[in-house]
């Protein structure tokens, strides 16, 4: 074996997080859980797909190699299903590159709770009606704008529009009917939600709905909810809502509510694309900025983890272990290769000898694998294996 016969993976989770930017930990983060839990999945002897889950995808009908198509379907059932954290890290980078008042996964009552310290001339907290978390919220200029996020114009199906609007709606409910939103407990003076606004400086509230991408990859517009989204199901609860409610203005074809109460506007949307962030943050941030930061650099923990973990699991169900199961034994009986297998975590070196001493002591049923083989399956297990 030369070294030249082995290609090296860039790995993110072979990182130092010392040495990371702040989105570059919550991507490593992010890895770390996905890597960790394909592992477990790969190296389980028993099935995580049920009988009738079974016989409903035709697993049990498949005659050529059957256990490839097994390891398939539970590495990737997990992935999908899971998705990968991508919604949280969408959430965390844009409240990042947002500025210092934006937060995100907050509840509402929390954000108003820091406007009020801030302020200085009031006492007290948000009444609990008002806890309710949403995916970001910020403060530009005169307004305050909150953000439902969803990653395409088809995720979360009906159930996902109805959520975030159902948010939007309760806390106009509560507008409405001049719910106490605070009480001053220096004065005893009580606020509606628009009366401590006014007092916080704020002119508008806006409660917004971002579709960042259509399905096809590209930013997501008004036209591909009609498409390809559930526009719909937004355009009948925008109907149905606006007309159960007097002094509300709507256009259901454009997805928007708008009232005034106590001199404050306010305002349901959904809203597209970059039009979304540069939205929540008064012009200055695109989705193209958004991706940017978090990938500065394409990384290989994710494609290589679910091609060496559906590998590894038919592996293992062919011969009853694999090559994960091989670097665990190694690790606890072999000082030498537990020494170099800390080396390969800290700093990518002592790889060429870690996959000769596995291709010397490998159990004789994985003897026909090539040394890539081995490489990739350290690269993917080396963090995880203790």
């Amino acid at each position: 074996m030369t070294k030249n016969s082995i290609d090296t993976r860039n790995m993110l989770i072979l990182h130092d997080k010392k040495n990371l930017k702040e989105q570059e930990v919550w991507l490593y983060d992010a890895y770390r859980k996905i890597l960790s839990k394909i592992i477990k999945i790969a190296s389980n002897p028993s099935s995580s797909i049920d009988p009738f889950a079974s016989e409903y995808i035709g697993k049990n009908s498949v005659k050529i190699n059957p256990n490839y198509h097994n390891s398939l379907l539970e590495i990737t059932s997990y992935f999908w299903a899971s998705k990968a954290g991508r919604g949280t890290l969408l959430q965390k980078t844009i409240g990042l590159l947002a500025g210092s008042k934006a937060d995100q996964d907050v509840y509402l009552s929390e954000f108003l709770n820091e406007m009020i310290k801030t302020n200085g001339t009031l006492k007290g907290k948000i009444s609990t009606k008002f806890k309710k978390k949403f995916d970001l919220i910020n403060v530009n200029n005169d307004t305050l704008i909150i953000l439902e996020i969803k990653n395409r114009v088809d995720s979360g199906g009906t159930s996902g529009r109805r959520e975030a609007l159902k948010k939007f709606f309760e806390v106009c409910d509560n507008i409405e009917n001049n719910i106490i939103a605070f009480t001053d407990s220096s004065s005893d003076k009580e606020y509606t939600l628009p009366e401590l606004l006014e007092k916080l400086g704020i002119k508008k509230l806006e409660m917004l709905m971002g579709l960042f991408y259509n399905i096809k990859g590209g930013q997501a517009k008004l036209e591909d909810d009609k498409k390809y989204g559930f526009y719909s199901e937004s355009k009948s609860l925008i109907e149905k809502y606006g007309q159960g409610h007097l002094g509300i203005n709507y256009d259901s074809d454009k997805l928007k509510i708008n009232f005034d109460k106590d001199n404050i506007t306010f305002i349901i949307q959904t809203i597209y694309g970059s039009d979304s962030t540069k939205k929540f943050t008064g012009g200055k941030l695109t989705l193209d900025k958004v991706f940017k930061s978090v990938f500065p650099k394409s990384w290989d923990d994710i494609w290589l983890a679910l091609n060496t973990g559906i590998e590894q699991r038919r592996i293992l169900l062919e011969n009853k272990t694999n090559h994960i199961l091989e670097i665990q034994r190694l690790y606890n009986e072999n000082p030498s290769f537990k020494t170099k297998l800390k080396e390969f975590r800290q700093n990518n070196s002592s790889l060429f000898e870690l996959v000769n001493t596995m291709q010397k002591n490998i159990d004789p049923l994985l003897h026909s694998y090539t040394d890539q083989d081995v490489a990739d399956c350290l690269y993917l297990c080396a963090r995880f294996i203790r």
